[in-house]
């Protein structure tokens, strides 16, 4: 016999746990230093916010204070932006070449993993009128140390620090 299943979401209460979580975060304590800038806490609402529904779950995020949601691919983001979520969106998945575009019409933060995803979201923002803007200071290198930045390392390491991003 086959049943359906059922489950309820109280927006209420995720807002309450995401305020809960972003607090907890930007306390001092174990592991957890004092910072300047407190860790940003991501919503992922991608596959539909888990079966939860991405467009309120997204608007819910952002109304307890996200200023960031994560999703699989620019599609989902699409949905988000349709149902008025303004926060920045970072795509996780892959980027296919035909969805660039997407990118600059809806204003998302794409995730760049490889060379050829270089390339091709350059050459895209090349295209387009509106241009995406990487901090790339932001950007380490593979075996983890500074390295790769215009403004030199010193710069790059004082541009971490002073955001609070530098793990030492």
């Amino acid at each position: 016999m086959i049943r359906s299943t059922v489950a309820h979401v109280d927006l209420d209460a995720l807002r309450a746990n995401f305020r809960a979580i972003a607090r907890f975060m930007a306390a001092p304590g174990p592991g957890r230093p004092a910072r300047r800038v407190p860790p940003g806490v991501v919503g992922v609402v991608k596959a539909n916010a888990y079966g939860h529904g991405a467009a309120e779950v997204a608007v819910a995020l952002e109304q307890a204070g996200a200023t960031m949601l994560a999703c699989a691919d620019i599609e989902e983001a699409i949905v988000l932006r349709d149902a008025g979520v303004r926060a920045a969106i970072l795509i996780f998945g892959a980027l296919s070449v035909s969805d660039l575009d997407g990118l600059f019409e809806y204003g998302l933060t794409p995730t760049i993993s490889t060379p050829s995803a270089v390339r091709a979201v350059a050459g895209a923002n090349a295209k387009n009128p509106v241009s995406v803007v990487v901090p790339c200071h932001r950007v380490i290198a593979a075996d983890g140390k500074l390295s790769g930045y215009g403004g030199g390392v010193p710069r790059k390491r004082w541009l971490l620090t002073h955001e609070g991003a530098l793990l030492t």
